[in-house]
């Protein structure tokens, strides 16, 4: 294995709560009596929430897998392995979305160095990158070469050079895919638009997975030479000229990551374009466990619908995330209500004999939310640099508020450590190869598509296969999952904990009533 432990999270602060106040008298003080009073909400919410009574590998299976798709195999072939994946643990029933691939990691080989957070983390994401056509002249001689395309070549060359390259590798497979199962005549039609919708019309009629049965055919790589690069975050050097494109390596794209925008990609809540979601703060807020039986202990946080949700009881996961939304919301709104700064505005003007006076006057402002959100997220994470954030450096939070505010923020994620939620991830620091995973779980009419067989063969990695389709559910994914005894956690000695764990929390509070 490539190393997936080196540079473990070490900037995450330690959650440290002052106990000399009530649990819930701390949030009142450094936010607001809203704050305080929707997280003690959450807080019983949890508590009362409804799981698998005694969570067992049986009753309450996990499993480590990486969904990932097609594409993604012969991306991470290309360039020699997944820089850093997100590694869902979770009941099989929770681990069906994310791409129609499952790559199954043993749990022996999971550790705790790999950053295993308690929830969705929100973790950065590997960039896709750009595909490039090296030489587009080649390409429209390419095209006019083509028996089936040559007579549409010259609008077709156009068509597929002007937007995304990836987009046009699917309208070629799709094309080429109806054209070699005789569902569309291509000299039947005068551009490759109108080819292109009927053929992608024709397959969904005619195949289960009409997206991979498509992905076996020639794309934009039989008709260009095409290279992926990866552009630079600034384009821009500061004399006005263009910096180049990087070349799409492992080391490039995991070095990319390490810089990302929020912070390094295996940091909770760095994902781009989830800042001021609420589950964002969440995974700020959370702490990675500290050794795999604690994984194992914590099973029971994992909520499955099918398990664990009562009758005629409505979503209530949805609505356990709707109430933290509302526990965000009123963080950001007492934030923005109790600390605001006041500037002087200069202004200049006439008196009434006509002589210029210049007049200054205090302008009171607020804190914007996207800054509060900031601030929230960097005290969910005991971010060392707080200072940076927008709501320090322009005024509106003093240094000497940090500590209380910071403390308050503990304490909600104190509560949310152990709530449920649909899976844990693991975000290793590291480029994984696809040999490091111990099973490929794909659709059984992937096994026709010869080189993604060979990639697996060329990596050790084992196929199983599964349908989503005909009465025998234990041929579908979520059920041959199951089935694979070997890649299951196992229960500790020590038994598990769950929402039960949150009664010791904030009870002893101080406070009437809490």
């Amino acid at each position: 294995m490539a190393n997936p432990v080196k540079g473990a999270i070490s900037q995450l602060g330690e959650r440290v709560i002052d106990t000399s106040k009530g649990f819930f008298e701390a949030i009142r003080d450094a936010f607001g009596n809203e704050a305080a009073d929707r997280v003690k909400a959450i807080k019983t919410e949890i508590q009362s929430f409804p799981s698998v009574p005694e969570p067992t590998v049986d009753n309450a299976p996990l499993m480590a897998v990486h969904n990932t798709s097609l594409e993604g195999i012969l991306a991470a072939n290309e360039i020699g392995g997944i820089p850093s994946p997100s590694i869902g643990i979770s009941d099989p029933a929770n681990l069906q979305n994310f791409g129609e691939i499952s790559l199954i990691m043993n749990p022996n080989k999971l550790s705790p160095n790999m950053n295993i957070y308690p929830t969705d983390a929100y973790t950065g994401r590997q960039p896709k990158g750009e595909v490039k056509i090296v030489n587009p002249k080649q390409f429209k001689e390419r095209l006019k070469a083509d028996v089936n395309l040559g007579h549409m070549a010259d609008y077709a060359a156009i068509y597929l050079n002007k937007g995304d390259p990836e987009e046009a590798n699917k309208v070629l497979q799709v094309i080429n895919a109806a054209i070699d199962n005789n569902l569309v005549n291509p000299k039947d039609f005068n551009n490759i638009e109108a080819l292109y919708e009927e053929a992608g019309r024709k397959l969904i009629f005619a195949f289960d997975y009409p997206l991979t049965e498509s992905q076996k055919y020639a794309g934009l790589s039989e008709y260009a030479d095409v290279r992926r690069v990866l552009p630079p975050k600034d384009p821009y050097y500061d004399d006005g000229s263009r910096r180049p494109d990087k070349p799409y390596t492992a080391q490039t794209v995991l070095k990319d990551m390490r810089q990302g925008r929020y912070g390094p990609m295996y940091m909770p809540a760095t994902e781009d374009y989830a800042q001021n979601v609420a589950g964002a703060l969440r995974a700020a807020t959370s702490r990675p466990f500290k050794s795999i039986d604690e994984v194992k202990d914590a099973r029971g946080q994992i909520f499955v619908e099918e398990r664990d949700q009562p009758s005629q009881a409505g979503d209530v996961l949805g609505d356990l995330f709707n109430t933290f939304h509302n526990v965000k919301f009123s963080l950001i709104d007492d934030l923005t209500n109790k600390f605001k700064k006041t500037d002087i505005r200069t202004r200049r003007s006439r008196n009434e004999d006509g002589e210029f006076v210049v007049t200054q006057e205090p302008i009171t402002r607020m804190m914007g939310v996207e800054t509060a959100n900031e601030l929230l997220l960097a005290l969910g994470r005991n971010d060392a640099d707080v200072s940076k954030t927008a709501a320090v450096s322009e005024g509106f939070v003093s240094m000497d508020d940090i500590p209380a505010l910071r403390d308050a923020v503990n304490r909600v994620g104190e509560i949310m450590q152990n709530a449920p939620t649909k899976y844990f991830e693991a975000k290793p620091n590291a480029t994984m190869s696809l040999s490091d995973f111990d099973t490929a779980l794909v659709p059984r009419n992937l096994t026709e598509n010869e080189e993604v067989m060979r990639i697996f063969r060329e990596n050790n990695l084992p196929v199983a296969t599964y349908t989503d389709f005909g009465p025998n559910k234990d041929e579908y994914r979520e059920g041959v999952m199951r089935q694979m005894k070997e890649n299951l956690f196992s229960v500790p000695l020590a038994g598990t904990v769950g929402y039960g764990a949150l009664q010791s929390v904030g009870e002893d509070d101080g406070e009437s009533g809490s």
